[in-house]
């Protein structure tokens, strides 16, 4: 997002604007439902978009795959800490494992309660982005990152303490991974919305 420009509001369909609700707290609750097992297609659609958009929804399956389309094509993840150029480019944070960091670096450094705050989409990754080096969430992201020595037959104590360190707080799942899921659902979700277009049933319809 350029300077002069808001963050989105509302997406345009046709003739029809629908107003959104891009929380940080909803865009996180859809990309984490996207990926629940436990959802059919039709309801992790349904879900996105309620959870998502204000006000009434079109009806047409087709028009929900274009506005599911639309939505998530303004979702801009937010920037990737990673590890140096040097390295290979690995992810050394995660939206969800790091939660509790998040929470307190926001509020050390911004004095912002999360828990307690809706901040808009584009603000939250403003912020996350500019977090400042002496907070606990940079520490690991940092430690993350430190390339392990290689063995010089003098630095063994080093090297397992450091090794025992990283792997104290390495990431479970990265956000690679969850952002190849996130986008396979996607892909998923807009190929049944296709089919509900050309055979609509009343059950594939939204109010």
């Amino acid at each position: 997002m350029k300077l002069y420009e808001k963050p989105f509001s509302s997406l345009r369909l046709g003739r029809k604007t629908y107003p959104l609700r891009l929380t940080f707290s909803r865009v996180l609750y859809a990309l984490d439902a996207i990926q629940d097992p436990q959802l059919t297609e039709q309801d992790r659609m349904r879900l996105l978009l309620r959870v998502l958009v204000k006000g009434r929804l079109p009806r047409s399956p087709g028009k929900q795959a274009a506005l599911l389309t639309a939505l998530c094509k303004t979702i801009e993840q937010p920037y990737e800490l990673s590890s140096p150029p040097e390295q290979a480019a690995q992810p050394i944070m995660s939206l969800t494992q790091d939660a509790p960091l998040i929470c307190a670096a926001f509020r050390q450094t911004y004095g912002i309660d999360l828990h307690r705050t809706e901040l808009p989409w584009a603000d939250f990754c403003e912020l996350l982005t500019g977090l400042p080096g002496d907070t606990r969430l940079c520490e690991v992201a940092a430690l993350r990152a430190r390339p392990v020595p290689p063995p010089d037959g003098r630095n063994t104590g080093l090297r397992e303490a450091l090794l025992k360190a990283k792997a104290a707080v390495a990431l479970k799942l990265t956000d690679d991974q969850r952002q190849t899921a996130y986008q396979a659902g996607l892909n998923q979700l807009a190929q049944r919305l296709i089919a509900w277009a050309d055979n609509p049933t009343k059950d594939g319809e939204t109010t």
